[in-house]
């Protein structure tokens, strides 16, 4: 079973609106041949059409903070420099090509990235406390650099929130008698609806 058919086929089952759990147990049931554990990790690092439609908003903001951070970095670069015309490929080797990908991977869902991003945020945010302790007890004024790494924090916390909320969790149950185990899902959201 290619891994390429297994991915397309979970995300429209999930985009049908069916569960993790109910997608994990159909495709075991078609893809005898598939490990069970490749398809679980396939369906974690993707939400629920459900939780796509709850947190779009934090989605939109996460990317809007990620184009802020990209122009913020161009802008600090070229913010009183007259802008080479002969070579205007220059400005694309401003912005990452990794962050171009990665941007993309957030736009489509991609929990593995998403969680890639959080970490890689806050660690390299850690700068961002002193400047946030300058700016509250010593009165500083924020710098265009400065203003970045905060932008770098808010893209990890939000990213953060995001994974831990809107992908799922799954857990595996040994059987005691030595026979297959059993993945289940357990989605992280609550219904408004309900209050499960």
């Amino acid at each position: 079973m290619a891994l390429r058919t297994l991915k397309e086929e979970v995300n429209e089952l999930l985009d049908l609106g069916f569960s993790h759990q109910q997608v994990f147990d159909q495709l075991v049931l078609q893809h005898p041949d598939a490990k069970p554990r490749r398809i679980a990790g396939l369906l974690q690092h993707r939400p629920s059409l459900a939780a796509k439609e709850r947190y779009r908003h934090p989605h939109r903001a996460l990317l809007a903070l990620v184009a802020g951070s990209v122009l913020m970095r161009l802008m600090t670069l070229y913010l009183g420099k007259p802008v080479d015309t002969e070579q205007p490929w220059r400005i694309i080797g401003l912005v990452p090509v990794a962050t171009l990908f990665m941007a993309y991977a957030l736009y489509r869902w991609d929990g593995r990235h998403i969680q890639w991003v959080t970490w890689m945020n806050l660690v390299g945010a850690v700068g961002a406390l002193r400047i946030l302790t300058g700016l509250v007890v010593e009165g500083n004024r924020l710098t265009l650099g400065e203003a970045g790494s905060v932008i770098s924090l808010a893209i990890g916390a939000l990213a953060l929130y995001l994974h831990n909320v809107a992908f799922p969790k799954y857990i595996f149950h040994k059987d005691p008698l030595g026979g297959p185990g059993r993945h289940e899902f357990k989605e992280r959201f609550q219904e408004p609806w309900t209050g499960r």
